[in-house]
């Protein structure tokens, strides 16, 4: 099959990767050897358009790309052909010599549309939204900060709110909220010497994630201290932005997923780490789970994802102990037991997981290459659970059967959902693989990306 011009019945996955002769440019493959290669030189030559962002969108792949002809980085859509793959908003509606925001070089769902941050070569950070056309496209704020700010990005957003983080001019650090429809953007909360919780220390924030029906939970660290300072709970309105109120001890780590209507949280009370689940209205679980402290000698447990499949809910565990892998819950101690150890002997570097719309949980271990499991019900034995040579950082797509991820030594490799037959679909000599990303497949077709 023409890799360049794949059938429409096909799944395809898009990548970034680069070769000698076109530089770094996208690729497309439809988990067969034959079916991977360049999918579009955009600049002709070894320099490469250097596409970024890609993000699944009205059933196509939407990413940004530099390109000479048109003086400057716009915002691409592919269907996974030749043929499809289109300039949609030119960067000659920008700010002339503009770029996009080196600190949140994405494309953000918000509010069915693509949200997105402009830096000027001399001025404020802009954020746009755009509908995928260069007529549907228009700045909504002009926000504080300028180029050589670090703090200013796009945190996360859900069909209400996106979540902002703002350097102001005064020196000053904040998270903000724009709310969908409106557009209003409003101050939510300062980061920076805020006398009323902390004094003399800036902030940062980790791993955002939403939880509930349309909350989201930010992690604040302080660089000189280990795990969190606490957890910001915000549904994005003033009034509904609060401080977790802690049981006692440090936080360590903490994992959520939209429509769950609570975190999984693991806190330190200086006796062992214990994960308990914790809800909007900061009612406690019981611990579900308390650090094997015997074994490790130093308890570091860290909870890494959490999610429901068919109605039963899981969680991931990071510590150097029999307890490193998958549980499931019931949120009581009694009902919290361990489905899949993970292999890695140590603290494991990554943990993935997603249902998409598979029908299947995959659950992957590490980013060198590591056990990769699948669920059809967390009540049995996975189905398929077994070590590849592949990385769940590259990302991975769902083509039908096939499971596509970036492997050691740059391979891309197809694994059978079924069986565990693992094809390479490029050598040990390629270059680097990176961003896969699954093309939305049409009605009745499996074809997602995930994690």
């Amino acid at each position: 099959m023409d890799a360049i011009t794949a059938a429409a019945t096909a799944c395809l996955a898009v990548f970034t990767s680069s070769t000698d002769n076109a530089g770094r440019e996208l690729f497309v493959t439809d988990g067969t050897p034959a079916g991977t290669g360049l999918l579009a030189d955009l600049v002709p030559g070894s320099e490469g358009s250097y596409p970024s962002s890609l993000t699944p969108y009205q059933g196509q792949v939407y990413f940004t790309a530099y390109t000479k002809e048109h003086d400057g980085t716009g915002i691409w859509a592919t269907d996974g052909t030749r043929a499809g793959t289109r300039l949609v908003v030119s960067p000659s509606i920008f700010p002339k010599n503009s770029s996009f925001h080196y600190n949140s070089n994405r494309l953000v769902k918000f509010d069915g549309k693509l949200l997105f941050m402009i830096q000027p070569f001399l001025g404020k950070p802009q954020l746009w939204i755009t509908d995928g056309t260069s007529a549907g496209s228009k700045l909504v704020a002009r926000l504080s900060g300028d180029f050589t700010s670090d703090g200013t990005d796009i945190l996360i957003a859900n069909d209400n709110y996106a979540i902002l983080r703002v350097a102001e001019d005064n020196d000053q650090v904040s998270l903000g909220s724009l709310e969908a429809k409106t557009y209003k953007l409003r101050k939510l909360f300062s980061l920076h010497k805020n006398p009323k919780f902390w004094q003399n220390k800036v902030l940062h924030t980790e791993n955002p994630v939403h939880f509930g029906r349309r909350d989201f939970a930010i992690g604040l660290t302080d660089e000189n201290d280990f795990g969190y300072v606490s957890i910001l709970m915000t549904d994005g309105t003033v009034g509904g932005t609060r401080l977790l109120k802690n049981i006692g001890g440090e936080v360590r780590g903490f994992a959520g997923a939209e429509g769950l209507p609570y975190l999984t949280v693991a806190s330190d009370d200086g006796w062992g780490i214990s994960v308990r689940a914790v809800y909007g209205s900061q009612r406690w679980s019981e611990p579900l789970l308390v650090s094997d402290e015997d074994t490790t000698g130093d308890s570091d447990m860290l909870p890494m994802r959490s999610g429901t499949f068919n109605g039963v809910a899981y969680f991931t565990v990071d510590e150097w102990s029999s307890n490193n892998g998958l549980w499931i819950t019931d949120l009581t101690a009694k009902g919290t037991r361990q489905k899949a150890k993970f292999s890695q002997s140590g603290r494991s570097y990554e943990f993935y997981s997603s249902k998409s719309d598979l029908g299947f949980l995959l659950i992957g271990e590490g980013n060198r290459g590591d056990r990769l499991s699948i669920f059809d019900d967390l009540k049995k034995k996975p189905t398929l659970s077994k070590d590849f040579q592949i990385s769940t950082s590259y990302g991975v797509a769902v083509l039908g059967s096939d499971i596509v991820s970036g492997g050691s030594r740059d391979r891309l490799v197809a694994i059978d959902a079924a069986t565990g037959a693992q094809t390479r679909l490029i050598g040990t000599r390629a270059p680097f693989v990176n961003s896969i990303t699954a093309v939305p497949g049409k009605k009745g077709q499996r074809c997602a990306t995930t994690g």
